[in-house]
C-alpha cells in the first residue's frame, strides 16, 4: 500500500474512524425495539433509505465547492443534533417519522464523513499524522 496515495489515506482514515462506537445510533434502535417497534421494520427502513442517502451524498459532494465545506459541515452538525434531540425527547414510533428521522440522520452522517475524507485527502503527506490526530479529536468532541 502506497501511503502517498489519496485512496490509501482514505482507507486508513476509515479504518481508524470506524473503530469507535456510535452510542446514540445503537441506543436509539434498542429503545425503539424495546418500545415495541418491529426489528424487521427497522431493518426494512434502513435498507429503504440507503439508496437515496448515497445518491444525495454523491450529488452534494460533487457540488461541494459551490456550497462551501465550512457551511455544510456546520449545517450537518446542527441538523444532526436537532434530529437526535427530537428522537430522544419524543421517541416516535410512527413509521413515517422514523423513516424521515433516519433518512436525515444518515444523510448528515454520510455528508460529515465525506467532508472529513475531503479534508484528509487535502493533507500533505508529511503533515498527515499530526493533522489527522488533531482533526479526529476535534470531530470526536463535536459528534
Amino acid at each position: 500500500m502506497n501511503i502517498s496515495s489519496k485512496y490509501s489515506r482514505t482507507v486508513i482514515f476509515i479504518l481508524i474512524y470506524n473503530q469507535g462506537l456510535k452510542f446514540y445510533e445503537s441506543g436509539y434502535e434498542y429503545e425503539l425495539i424495546k418500545a415495541g417497534f418491529s426489528r424487521d421494520n427497522l431493518n426494512s427502513i434502513s435498507n429503504l433509505i440507503v439508496i437515496p442517502v448515497i445518491t444525495l451524498t454523491i450529488f452534494i459532494n460533487a457540488h461541494l465547492s459551490k456550497i462551501g465545506l465550512k457551511n455544510l459541515l456546520l449545517s450537518c452538525l446542527l441538523i444532526q443534533c436537532f434530529t437526535y434531540t427530537f428522537n430522544i425527547i419524543y421517541l416516535p414510533l410512527n413509521s413515517k417519522l422514523i423513516i424521515f428521522t433516519q433518512f436525515i440522520s444518515q444523510l448528515c452522517i454520510n455528508l460529515k464523513n465525506m467532508m472529513i475524507y475531503n479534508m484528509i485527502n487535502g493533507f500533505p503527506i508529511h503533515a498527515l499524522t499530526g493533522m489527522f490526530i488533531t482533526i479526529m479529536i476535534s470531530f470526536w468532541n463535536i459528534s
